[in-house]
């Protein structure tokens, strides 16, 4: 349990699921909430005006091809954003209707696009980041960090540019974040250090993705591995939230852990200086796992998790967990299930 955890607080109503799409969905906000996700292999969008109560009719993005693995949509005000994969390409798409009608594809340069890769952007104004960490080895048989920024709201992309070389196996990126056109990256940097080698780690532009810091192991000293770091900013405050495994056993086939826990880390000051990792779940007996979290409005921050057996046995069905704080994570409300498995309501 957390330090100064709040148990006595009020719980959230949750609505019934409702099924947007067939297969995959992706949200982001803008103007209006948007869902991008696929029916029938076909890539399609819809959109809310009343935060989820209702929504458009799904309408294919014309061009689109197959969503690529995590979140590869934004939106910034009546735009919106997806990169989807065509062959060995990456391409982006925009729509300044809010979703009625799409751009023909833009194709990122200086990148071979695979099954596996795991892609994450976000938007603000007119600037687009769109970073990816390689799944498979790269031409000269090594694992980066590549990222493109487009000022334009996505009518052109520069050059990539390369944040990480240093992962002596594939890394992956767990969330983009922008706030003042400070741009905060988290991904899992696979290492020779610690338990797999997994660390999550940050990265930090101050001028909107022209230069960047160094990487900064946010997740501490410990070995465990840690995966799927996701950074999130709100009024000068960051934070960065991941899937941490306890009891991992290195000489069994991976994955074996039974035990697990979500973590996160707070910067105060814009991602300048870390306070340390702390526990947020802190659940006995299940494998707590693909952490997601939002933040606003004012001080809240939203965190989900999926529930599951162990880290081999992750299904569709697994409970979702919720905790919510409501000041900036200084203290949490207690965990609760927010869905079940929809095959049993």
């Amino acid at each position: 349990m957390l330090p100064d955890e709040n148990v006595d607080g009020p719980s959230p109503e949750w609505s019934s699921p409702t099924q947007l799409f067939g297969d995959e969905i992706r949200l982001t906000v803008g103007d209006k909430l948007h869902a991008i996700g696929v029916t029938g292999g076909v890539t399609q969008h819809r959109s809310s005006a009343d935060e989820g109560s209702t929504w458009s009719a799904p309408s294919p993005i014309t061009g689109a091809g197959e969503l690529p693995i995590y979140g590869p949509v934004a939106a910034a005000g009546s735009n919106v954003y997806v990169v989807t994969r065509v062959g060995g390409a990456l391409h982006v798409q925009r729509s300044v209707d809010e979703g009625r009608s799409w751009s023909p594809r833009i194709t990122l340069q200086g990148y071979n696009a695979d099954n596996d890769d795991r892609v994450q952007m976000a938007a603000e104004g007119a600037s687009v980041h769109i970073f990816v960490g390689r799944a498979g080895a790269t031409p000269d048989g090594t694992f980066k960090i590549y990222y493109w920024r487009s000022l334009d709201a996505a009518q052109s992309f520069g050059s990539v540019q390369l944040l990480d070389e240093s992962m002596s196996e594939p890394p992956s990126p767990g969330g983009i974040a922008v706030e003042n056109g400070v741009v905060h990256v988290g991904y899992a940097a696979i290492t020779d250090v610690g338990t797999l080698g997994h660390r999550a780690r940050y990265l930090r532009s101050s001028d909107n993705g022209t230069t960047w810091s160094a990487p900064v192991n946010v997740s501490g000293p410990g070995s465990n591995p840690q995966i799927r770091p996701r950074p999130r900013a709100l009024n000068g405050s960051v934070f960065v939230l991941w899937e941490e495994p306890l009891d991992h056993d290195r000489s069994r086939p991976y994955p074996n852990a039974t035990r697990s826990e979500i973590r996160f880390n707070v910067s105060r000051d814009g991602g300048l200086s870390w306070q340390g990792p702390r526990d947020l779940t802190a659940l006995p007996d299940v494998y707590v796992n693909h952490p997601e979290f939002a933040i606003g409005p004012d001080a809240q921050v939203h965190a989900i998790y999926r529930m599951s057996i162990d880290q081999a046995t992750v299904a569709t069905a697994d409970a979702l967990g919720y905790r919510l704080s409501s000041d900036l994570a200084a203290t949490w409300e207690s965990h609760e299930v927010a869905m079940d498995d929809p095959s049993q309501e």
